[in-house]
């Protein structure tokens, strides 16, 4: 069927209706009433009913845009959620599991020997504590392994900052807790610093069970 016999057939179907409307009652006695009435209210009447089928023919494409705008803005929402899980699910699977803390004495002999590679003189380097019982603080003690105190002599600025960055290297579970720093009673252009150090309990987790799961499901499916 061709475009023109499209347009005959749309044409032949609007006359058919137009003649149906023509003949019916209603339309009859509106048409009565509307010859009845005075040229004036002829006109309002016409503009009337060219506005109220202006809008029934506009009303159509613009709700069509509306439910149009409403399913894409559906569709982006759910494309973006996807994307998230997409991206949390890849992070999750790439989790790293960190090794649990060595012993608190081994800590201690790491920081010990990164002392050394700064050439600090006896009197700079304080005795390192080590407290096998968890302290307070934001971390829950159940989720502490204990705390070493790292105490530090006529340090220049440069020194300090550097072993402060250093020393928090040692392990991954070494947390630097509270910093104290003070003037060097004899020579004011040197620091003295206290660094309170927290050992945190790194929970294992175990993957081999559901590495182990996912054969068997596929074996069932």
């Amino acid at each position: 069927m061709t475009l023109n016999d499209l347009k005959e057939q749309f044409s032949s179907q609007a006359q058919d209706l137009l003649q149906k409307i023509q003949d019916s009652t209603i339309y009859q006695n509106l048409k009565e009433k509307y010859d009845d009435l005075p040229a004036g209210q002829q006109k309002i009447v016409a503009a009337l009913t060219s506005l109220i089928l202006i809008f029934f023919v506009f009303s159509i494409p613009f709700d069509n845009w509306s439910k149009s705008s409403e399913s894409v803005h559906v569709f982006e929402s759910q494309r973006d959620l996807i994307n998230n899980l997409t991206t949390v699910t890849k992070e999750t699977n790439e989790t790293v599991v960190y090794a649990p803390a060595p012993p608190l004495g081994e800590i201690k002999t790491d920081m010990e020997l990164k002392l050394q590679q700064y050439q600090l003189v006896a009197e700079q380097i304080g005795t390192l504590q080590v407290d096998l019982n968890s302290t307070e603080g934001l971390i829950p003690k159940s989720r502490q392994e204990g705390s070493l105190k790292v105490p530090l002599k006529k340090l220049n600025l440069r020194q300090m900052v550097d072993i402060v960055s250093d020393l928090q290297r040692v392990h991954p579970a070494v947390k630097l807790a509270s910093f104290k720093v003070d003037s060097h009673i004899r020579d004011p252009r040197y620091l003295d610093i206290i660094l309170d150090f927290i050992v945190i309990k790194i929970p294992q987790i175990n993957l081999e069970p559901a590495a182990k799961e996912n054969p068997n499901r596929r074996g069932r499916q």
